[in-house]
């Protein structure tokens, strides 16, 4: 009975099995778009060539002539030793051209100062690093960039200062800086810079968006304001010792600073500086929050 059973259901399912109807004898099988696409005689990979790209060759050459590595293997305990970095005021739109930030700060001094420049193009960038170097109470030894990306096509990847136009210009008013740069993907070799974007930048503009051109020599008086605010009146720590403690609940971090001192203060410690121009702080900040209000709510739609 097992036996006659499995083989009626045998034959009953292949009697419910759906069955392709066979072509006629020299018929072609019907081939579909995906499977011609196949047919096509594309060359090997090796064969192909690309015609070269002159603006990212030119990059990765000038990438290639300035050391890469941590800037605080360049740190000597001198003022003089910099990073450079780049903040959007963009208002969370990357779209169009806006105003950028360019933020300077001296590694021994916590010396910050602040520059507008327009799309981070290679003339606007280098006239910004000059305006800030000329400020500097101090000249400089070793001018540290970011390069987060190796990708020269890449946004926010420190390109803006991997140009012949700015290297000219170091050559010609300062041959004797020596000019590095971060490695690609590696946040901390830029950290001094890095962790003052928050406490310097955006302290003052915030997440607001500036993108009508002629705001240029306002949006530069009031950052010469703000660098005068900062460099003067406002003090910062330093840390000086950093330990690593593995306990039982895990892993903790214990940190020492140094007394709170402003960038000038450190400043006249390692060289004695004459005495400060005498500024209200309270009254200076209230005129820089007024004036970036009335640059925000005057510019052109």
């Amino acid at each position: 009975m097992p036996a006659l059973s499995q083989e009626h259901n045998r034959k009953r399912h292949q009697g419910l099995r759906r069955t392709r109807p066979r072509r006629p004898p020299g018929a072609r099988r019907r081939t579909h778009a995906h499977e011609r696409l196949h047919d096509v005689p594309y060359p090997a990979p090796h064969h192909i060539r690309r015609a070269p790209n002159k603006r990212s060759g030119n990059k990765a050459s000038l990438a290639a002539q300035i050391p890469a590595g941590p800037g605080a293997l360049e740190e000597t305990g001198e003022p003089g030793i910099l990073q450079v970095d780049t903040v959007a005021l963009c208002g969370g739109d990357m779209r169009e051209s806006f105003f950028w930030i360019l933020h300077v700060t001296d590694a021994a001094t916590q010396w910050g100062a602040l520059a507008p420049c327009w799309n981070r193009g290679a003339e606007a960038t280098t006239n910004a690093l000059a305006h800030l170097l000329e400020q500097l109470p101090f000249p400089p030894k070793v001018i540290h960039v970011d390069r987060n990306a190796p990708e020269p096509k890449a946004k926010g990847h420190g390109s803006e200062f991997l140009n012949h136009h700015l290297l000219a210009f170091l050559r010609t008013h300062h041959p004797d800086v020596r000019l590095t740069r971060s490695r690609p993907y590696r946040k901390n070799d830029n950290n001094r810079i890095e962790q003052k974007n928050g406490s310097v930048v955006r302290a003052l503009f915030g997440d607001l968006r500036f993108d009508d051109h002629a705001q240029l020599a306002p949006l530069t008086a009031l950052c010469d304001q703000w660098n005068l605010l900062h460099s003067l009146a406002i003090p910062c720590r330093r840390q000086v010792a950093h330990h690593r403690h593995v306990t039982s609940r895990g892993i903790t971090h214990t940190r020492a600073f140094d007394r709170p001192q402003t960038p000038w203060q450190r400043l006249n410690a390692l060289r004695p500086q004459p005495p400060p121009p005498h500024i209200n702080a309270i009254q200076l900040r209230r005129t820089c929050e007024r004036t970036l209000n009335h640059l925000y709510l005057t510019q052109k739609p």
